[in-house]
């Protein structure tokens, strides 16, 4: 095995920790999202976790993809991507990264999306995550001027990067950013907040990483508000089984689907029960586009838990451009969760995450949700026809 070989082990074992270890923690990721990257010594390769991929899951095996940085960065440098039609230009984008690729592994496997997020930091060790308690910041309206505050004593200011759409346009923007901060720090940021999204750390080392992720994560939940319900609620078994029968036929109503119900009822739905604001702050767009992928936006706030009710409701919210709802929060019951065995799981952390988001944004100013236009933007470009329907 020669140097060159070695290195690539090196690193490769490096992102499989990291990855492990960050995917590992719920608190820190959402659906199994976000990405992991490790540059070469020499900068010329990077390992990037691959599209489709648990954190958790990543091993010698499988999970990644190599990619030559140059390519990549090519790539979101091409100033004649920007005149295309969206679909067109996604479409390309998608096509030139797994082209940038350069390692043995299977060719459909594809690199993650964001990889050219990763190749614009200097630093060998990039880390994207969606924490919960970031996404308290990065969905309020006053979040960036909380963070700012809250990290000015760093010796390296903190990135704040204004929303955009997913893929392309998001490369672009925060190459931007990052150049200007390089110009005015002489060096590439640290820890970066994007707005309606999540975090970015980034570090040449990889033990400093991981305690940066932690850090970052550990001062931003020593900050937020604290929710503690009241009461316990205990519906009794037959209440749960006839709200899940009124869920289950409205979707079928709605969709002519049938999809598994899932109930659940932990200290954060408790504590939005007992708000008055509960059903305002339900009634906005979506945070972020992993609630528009994995729950078809935020949970429904029922008071009528007939079928007929729950059905009108869902029809008025789709009559407004959005999907069908597959969260909802029945009033003293507690939050139920729709999709198929394989995404309900997913659905129901995405609500309890934005449901906690929600009652912290009430906090730093209101919540700070996509617009119709972003919205529509993942409905038509990211998120899946109908997320969680049973098939068959």
């Amino acid at each position: 095995m020669n140097e060159k070989t070695m290195t690539m082990d090196n690193v490769l074992a490096d992102l499989i920790r990291i990855s492990q270890v960050t995917g590992s923690d719920p608190d820190l990721v959402q659906g199994g999202g976000g990405n992991t990257s490790v540059k070469t010594a020499d900068g010329v390769y990077m390992y990037i976790k691959a599209s489709g991929t648990s954190l958790k899951d990543m091993s010698a095996q499988k999970g990644w993809r190599r990619l030559r940085v140059d390519k990549v960065l090519a790539v979101v440098r091409d100033d004649s991507l920007e005149a295309l039609d969206v679909a067109e230009r996604e479409a390309q984008v998608v096509g030139r990264l797994l082209g940038a690729c350069d390692d043995d592994r299977p060719g459909g496997v594809r690199p993650s999306i964001e990889a050219h997020l990763h190749a614009l930091l200097g630093q060998t060790y990039v880390v994207h995550l969606h924490p919960r308690v970031i996404s308290a910041y990065v969905n309020a309206r006053d979040g960036r001027a909380v963070l700012e505050k809250l990290f000015a004593d760093e010796h390296d200011p903190i990135l704040w990067v204004d929303y955009e759409d997913p893929g392309f346009l998001c490369g672009r923007k925060m190459a931007q950013v990052v150049e200007h901060y390089h110009a005015t720090h002489h060096r590439d940021p640290s820890i970066i907040f994007l707005e309606k999204h999540g975090l970015f750390t980034a570090s040449d080392n990889a033990d400093d990483i991981l305690r940066l992720v932690r850090y970052v994560v550990d001062r931003c939940e020593g900050h937020l508000p604290t929710f503690e319900p009241s009461r316990e609620i205990s519906p009794c078994p037959g209440e749960i089984d006839q709200v899940t029968e009124a869920i289950a036929a409205a979707l079928r109503g709605v969709t002519g689907q049938s999809y598994l119900i899932c109930y659940s009822c932990p200290a954060t739905i408790r504590a939005l029960m007992e708000r008055s604001d509960a059903p305002d702050l339900l009634d906005t767009g979506s945070l972020a586009p992993q609630e528009v992928t994995y729950a078809n936006g935020p949970a429904l706030w029922i008071e009528e838990a007939t079928a007929a009710a729950i059905e009108n409701k869902m029809r008025a919210r789709m009559g407004k451009g959005y999907k069908h709802a597959l969260a909802f929060v029945v009033k003293d019951v507690g939050l139920f969760t729709a999709g198929s065995e394989r995404t309900v799981a997913t659905a129901q952390a995405t609500a309890e995450m934005s449901i906690f988001a929600r009652m912290c944004a009430a906090a730093f100013g209101g919540v700070n949700s996509l617009t119709t236009e972003q919205e529509d933007f993942v409905i038509r470009f990211e998120a899946p026809a109908d997320p969680g329907a049973v098939k068959g």
